[in-house]
């Protein structure tokens, strides 16, 4: 079961990756736009326990990505993340395990977690805005991001916590990839330092 989702809100279990099994059925390289630049990828490494790192240089627009071979309408995106620590303590660079849509921004942009100038946030994307929700006592280290997203509601959880919820006819109903990076982002997001993000496991649940 998702972490701390109601039981009324789950479906049936669609997917269910390790680390591991995510570096051998998703893609890797750069989707993401500018800010993930093809030709500058990071590395990627497996360890006994399954789980997948994915690490940045430090150098501008350095990133590692995975992304899903197919899009999903609906459902429950559950995540274990451990988030790199920057020298501040903070987290550092940009990780980010999130939803897109094609034909950015109209086909949405779900940020389950993101990492900016050290801060973790949620966020929206849509063609009119991008409403977020910063999460500061969210601290580097292993947590685990649940993403909840049906017709017209998103909600987020984290450690078995909600952390926030919107309803809104802005949310997105176009099929959209799941994606997990770690960048060394534009100018705002950048601590210059070689950045690791390790994923334990995905999971997606179908949305009743």
């Amino acid at each position: 079961m998702p972490d701390g989702v109601p039981a009324s809100e789950v479906g049936a279990l669609e997917l269910n990756l390790t680390g591991a099994g995510l570096l051998g059925s998703f893609i890797s390289g750069a989707n993401a736009g500018d800010d993930c630049s093809p030709g500058t990828n990071g590395s990627y490494s497996t360890d006994s326990h399954g789980d997948v790192s994915l690490t940045t240089s430090g150098a501008l627009a350095n990133c590692a990505e995975l992304y899903s071979p197919q899009r999903y309408t609906y459902g429950i995106f559950e995540a274990r993340l451990d988030l790199p620590a920057g020298a501040d303590g903070t987290i550092a660079n940009w990780p980010a395990f999130w939803l897109v849509g094609p034909d950015w921004p109209a086909g949405g942009e779900f940020d389950i977690m993101e990492g900016l100038d050290g801060t973790q946030a949620v966020h929206f994307h849509y063609s009119a805005g991008n409403p977020g929700w910063p999460q500061p006592s969210i601290r580097p280290g292993w947590h685990t991001f649940t993403g909840v997203w049906g017709p017209g509601y998103i909600s987020v959880w984290i450690d078995g916590n909600q952390v926030m919820s919107w309803a809104s006819p802005d949310v997105t109903s176009v099929p959209m990839e799941v994606l997990f990076d770690m960048t060394t982002g534009t100018a705002g997001y950048t601590t210059g330092q070689p950045s690791t993000m390790t994923v334990s496991y995905l999971r997606v649940w179908a949305w009743k």
